[in-house]
């Protein structure tokens, strides 16, 4: 005679709690032996001379481990909300800068702007996997919306919850990207990214109902023109 028991198992644990500090650093594309290095020389950490290098270390590599795989829950945004260990946002994951913007612009994300990391860096003057994240997230949040029939700043905030300035600069840079604007750094290279923002809200003020009209509907228009 057999005899089947089944029982049920349930395990509990708490949250992780994240170093913001060590977190922005990663960010930033710094490993984790830079990382030690700096923190070790911040003012947070001057009253405490007995820290040790090796401590300090794997303390940054441990947070690093869980930095990196928690990665895939940003590539996904929506899928932070169904869980509840780690306290993460995606906007400082999504954050990207004036300059590597600046590079790309004009340009449809593909496959080898990925390659092109090691000169947009360098021209950007960041770091390189700082810079390689950026496009990757600019390249995974055009390939969601190039084909977005409806607001375009509501699409981009639904699908990765992004704040509304984020979402402005990213609907921008894939307006400029989608039309191929053109800008020779020949002749138009002293010009910022904010100066190009100024130039498209113009022509999308004064033009996108007809040309643009699916894209960039009347409320998109007025939420970028006056910046709220």
């Amino acid at each position: 005679l057999t005899m089947k028991h089944s029982c049920d198992v349930c395990f509990t644990t708490t949250g992780y709690d994240i170093d913001e500090v060590v977190l922005d650093y990663w960010i930033a594309g710094y490993d984790a032996h830079s990382t030690s290095a700096q923190l070790l020389k911040s003012v947070m950490f001057t009253e405490f001379s007995d820290i040790d290098y090796g401590c300090m270390l794997a303390e940054v590599e441990d947070a690093f481990r869980l930095f990196q795989l928690t990665s895939k829950y940003m590539e996904s945004p929506p899928r932070l909300c169904e869980q509840r260990l780690l306290p993460l946002t995606t906007p400082i994951y999504y954050e990207i800068d004036d300059a590597v913007l600046r590079e790309i612009v004009g340009k449809k994300p593909s496959t080898k702007m990925k390659k092109e990391a090691s000169e947009i860096c360098l021209r950007a003057n960041i770091n390189y996997y700082s810079c390689r994240r950026q496009l990757e997230n600019f390249r995974r949040i055009f390939k969601a919306v190039e084909n977005c029939k409806g607001n375009l700043l509501l699409e981009i905030r639904r699908k990765f919850l992004l704040p509304t300035r984020l979402c402005k600069r990213y609907a921008l840079a894939i307006f400029m990207c989608t039309y191929r604007f053109e800008f020779p750094r020949k002749r138009l290279g002293y010009l910022s990214f904010d100066d190009l923002c100024v130039c498209c809200i113009k022509m999308i003020n004064c033009w996108s109902n007809r040309a643009f009209g699916k894209l960039w509907p009347s409320q998109t228009i007025i939420v970028l023109k006056t910046g709220c």
